[in-house]
């Protein structure tokens, strides 16, 4: 996917159970090149369609996760939990490839 929030670059994303589970759980895992981001952005939590709670779970690589102003670096085997109306965005180091598991869920 090209511009995910309009970050730079292109993510290739791989769902998983995607209309599978009743859960209301989602599972991807996302691939960025290096150098390669997802725009920062919001999930409001009075938009049905887009109150997202997300868990980042770092699977290889390097990046930076931007939360609430703040970046926060990211290795193999991070985890960061992101609520919903908190401001983020990530993206890979500028020399090596990030690998990501993303669970979301509407609250």
């Amino acid at each position: 996917m090209e511009g995910i929030h309009d970050g730079d670059g292109g993510i290739a994303v791989r769902p998983f159970f995607r209309g599978l589970t009743r859960s209301g759980i989602n599972l991807h895992v996302w691939e960025l090149p290096p150098g390669t981001s997802e725009g920062r952005h919001t999930h409001a939590e009075d938009d049905p369609d887009d109150a997202y709670e997300e868990i980042y779970l770092v699977l290889d690589g390097r990046g930076t996760l931007h939360v609430e102003g703040e970046d926060v670096p990211l290795e193999t085997g991070d985890a960061v939990l992101v609520p919903v109306n908190v401001d983020h965005g990530l993206s890979a180091s500028r020399d090596v490839a990030l690998r990501i598991a993303i669970v979301f869920a509407l609250i």
